[in-house]
């Protein structure tokens, strides 16, 4: 074991727990929790004795114990008798000493979560060069929420919140270095990966728009958004939502490279659906393009409402709407493009020859709901009409 002696200990608490010695790796189990949490709450408490009265609040908080003491005392016997069979050594790895438990201090340990505490800490005195390398290196250190199996532990909450405004300073800061320095394609790369661990963030969802639109990918920035338009997007993501907007009626925009992303995949099938910003702006450069082309193209309205003519009730609404954009979506073809007008109301762009065609196609796709969703019965009233040219 003198060999384990000389190693530093790894230790690992976003994402997970597992700790490292020498050759040997042990990780948490949910089963024997307060045994795994006694561990913890000593290694981040490491350089300090932790009394009993202590670790028996963050252990048994509220639970009811008949003799804590007994209960803590036979905890820390199991937990030393783990750790040794575990690592196969005879050294103690939890000692008491000036009246309380240490994690033992003559083990040299890396913790995740206090290196980049330590490197985010080291950036702020740093030169330019060496603060962005501290940055990367506090960044590749978070994998994920602090100690995700022990979210019943108040301790536990309190340092995954101190650590998540940790890690997303971090982003932050190297964000803004991307963007200064104009590496804008790194930036989107980067902001990806922290999406990645922590996708509920809308700030960091704001820096990719900000990304796309400052690299000119106004499509894929709409198409982001359009993805994340059920998480309550805020008043700024709706801001470069406007902004992507208005440089795409800048560019060369045609329906094309909307068909081209459609058939990326072999299975993808139907028509694109959009936000009605989207719809309108697509509108507008179709009906701009008529003239030129020669060619025919409808706007149609479909209007649902309860099987006595009435609202759709309640209790089924929301999924009749979904069921109602399923229909259309996979009912019609590539390059039809459909959004979502009101509550109860869908628009939709279709390359028509005339309103029997249109007829055709009502026909088509309520026989096809009435098929797929009997038990969502509403009724279907679609109109269309034919789309002027514009000059």
């Amino acid at each position: 074991m003198e060999q384990n002696q000389r190693n530093i200990m790894a230790i690992r608490m976003f994402g997970g727990f597992w700790i490292r010695w020498g050759e040997y790796e042990i990780t948490s189990s949910v089963r024997t929790k307060k045994l795994w949490m006694l561990i913890e709450f000593l290694i981040l408490h490491r350089g300090q004795a932790v009394t009993q009265d202590q670790l028996y609040l963050a252990l048994w908080n509220q639970e009811e114990c008949d003799n804590p003491s007994s209960a803590l005392k036979n905890l820390v016997y199991r937990a030393r008798n783990f750790l040794q069979k575990e690592f196969h050594t005879n050294e103690e790895l939890i000692v008491f000493r000036d009246g309380g438990y240490w994690w033992n201090p003559d083990i040299p340990c890396l913790v995740d979560c206090e290196e980049m505490k330590r490197l985010l800490e080291a950036a702020q005195s740093a030169p330019y060069d060496e603060r962005t390398i501290n940055l990367q290196q506090a960044f590749a250190l978070y994998k994920g929420i602090f100690l995700p199996r022990m979210e019943f532990a108040d301790w536990v909450q309190r340092y995954r919140i101190r650590y998540q405004k940790m890690y997303e300073s971090c982003v932050a800061q190297l964000s803004d270095f991307l963007l200064r320095e104009k590496h804008i394609e790194k930036l989107i790369g980067f902001i990806k990966k922290a999406i990645e661990i922590d996708p509920e963030s809308e700030d960091f969802r704001r820096i990719l728009l900000q990304a796309y639109l400052e690299a000119g990918y106004y499509q894929k920035g709409l198409e982001y958004y359009q993805s994340i338009t059920n998480k309550q997007n805020s008043t700024k993501l709706h801001e470069l939502y406007e902004r992507l907007i208005q440089n795409v009626n800048t560019v060369d925009f045609d329906l094309s490279a909307i068909k081209d992303e459609l058939r990326k995949a072999e299975n993808e099938v139907g028509a694109f659906f959009c936000d009605y910003n989207v719809f309108k702006n697509i509108y507008q450069i179709q009906a701009r393009s008529l003239l030129r082309e020669g060619r025919f193209l409808y706007v149609g309205l479909l209007v649902l409402s309860g099987i006595s003519g009435g609202e759709i009730e309640p209790a089924i609404k929301s999924q009749v709407i979904e069921a109602v954009k399923e229909t259309l979506v996979v009912g019609l073809r590539r390059g039809d493009v459909v959004s979502q007008y009101a509550e109860n109301q869908f628009v939709m762009l279709l390359p028509l020859t005339d309103l029997q065609a249109g007829q055709i196609v009502t026909e088509r796709l309520e026989k096809n709901y009435q098929l797929h969703y009997p038990e969502l019965a509403v009724n279907w009233n679609i109109r269309f009409s034919q789309i002027e040219p514009i000059e």
